[in-house]
């Protein structure tokens, strides 16, 4: 499989339909969830996991803002 290629088909992802795009999206999204979790068990205090949660949630605002077309600097 080439970089930057989905499944066997090795389409870009500008080349997949709506649903092949959506499928993509769903398994990156599952995967981050993954690893956020998997690197939240590797911190050994309650401060600093929650600290880390907080940082995750603010880096996911930022990319839902930017999706949303949203200026969070503007509220």
């Amino acid at each position: 499989m080439e970089k930057g290629t989905h499944g066997q088909s090795e389409n870009k992802f500008e080349e997949l339909n709506l649903q092949g795009q959506s499928r993509v999206i769903n398994a990156q999204i599952q995967v981050l969830q993954k690893s956020i979790k998997a690197n939240l068990r590797k911190i050994n205090t309650i401060e600093n996991r929650n600290r880390r949660k907080s940082i995750c949630v603010k880096q996911l605002e930022k990319c839902l803002a930017n999706i949303m077309g949203i200026d969070l600097h503007r509220l």
